[in-house]
């Protein structure tokens, strides 16, 4: 049974364009839950990683 690792990353709604982008620039999966979402159902977008990459 692998609770232990669903309680460290929250289920995130991401569209596939983001997440390509997150792997491109090595973002961690721990760090994708503190991309604010922007998107529809609240969906991390393309927008959403560049903004957290400029932050960073």
């Amino acid at each position: 049974v692998a609770e232990s690792e669903q309680d460290e990353i929250k289920e995130v709604n991401i569209s596939a364009a983001a997440l390509k982008l997150t792997k491109e620039f090595d973002i961690s999966t721990y760090a994708i839950q503190f991309i604010k979402p922007t998107g529809a159902g609240g969906k991390i977008t393309v927008k959403d990683v560049r903004k957290y990459l400029e932050g960073r």
